[in-house]
C-alpha cells in the first residue's frame, strides 16, 4: 500500500520544522491545532479532519495521518474519526487506535476530555437524526465493535494508513 496523501496535524510552533517534503505522488496537508486544548475549541479542528478523511477515503487515497510524535494528537484525531464514523465511545476509540499503536495516549487532561465530549457531541446529533457539520451520518450503532470496525476499514473504499496504527494490512 503507498501512501499518496499526508495529513499532519501540527501546533502552529511546529511549522517550522514540520513542513512537506517534495515527493513524487504524494501530497501533504498541514493543519495547524493550537497546543493548548484545554483553552481552544478543538471540536471544529475534529470535525475538518474527520471531512478530510472521509474524501480521502471516497477518492481511494492512502492516506496517513501523523503528528510530531505519533503520540497525542494525531491519535486524538483518528480516535474522533472513529467515533463520528463508527458511532464508537471515547474509550473504545482510543483503545481501538492504542491496540495498533501502543505508545498512543492521548493527554488525559486534555485531548482525552475533548474525546469525550466529542463522543456525547456525536451521540446527541445521532439521537437527533442529525449529522456533524460537513459530515455523512454515522452508519452504525453498536459501541464496542471494534472487529467490524477493523473489518470495515479493510474493506472499504480504501483503509487509512496513519500514524495511530489505524490502517489494516489486508487492503487490497
Amino acid at each position: 500500500m503507498q501512501i499518496t496523501y499526508v495529513l499532519c496535524i501540527r501546533d502552529p510552533s511546529e511549522g517550522m520544522f514540520l513542513r512537506p517534503v517534495p515527493l513524487p505522488g504524494i501530497e501533504f496537508r498541514f493543519l495547524d491545532v493550537p497546543a493548548d486544548v484545554n483553552k481552544s475549541s478543538i471540536i471544529p479542528h475534529f470535525n475538518h479532519v474527520n471531512q478530510l478523511l472521509r474524501e480521502a477515503i471516497a477518492k481511494g487515497r492512502n492516506t496517513l495521518l501523523c503528528c510530531s510524535d505519533g503520540i497525542d494528537k494525531s491519535a486524538s484525531f483518528m480516535s474522533a474519526f472513529l467515533i463520528s464514523s463508527y458511532e464508537l465511545t471515547a474509550v473504545n476509540a482510543i483503545t481501538f487506535v492504542q491496540n495498533r499503536r501502543y505508545c498512543a495516549t492521548p493527554s488525559p487532561q486534555g485531548y482525552r476530555i475533548k474525546l469525550m465530549e466529542y463522543e456525547l457531541i456525536c451521540s446527541a446529533q445521532m439521537s437527533a437524526g442529525e449529522s456533524l457539520p460537513g459530515e455523512a451520518k454515522c452508519s452504525r450503532h453498536r459501541e464496542d465493535d471494534e472487529v467490524e470496525v477493523a473489518e470495515e476499514l479493510a474493506l472499504g473504499a480504501r483503509p487509512i494508513a496513519t500514524a495511530v496504527g489505524a490502517a489494516n494490512k489486508r487492503a487490497k
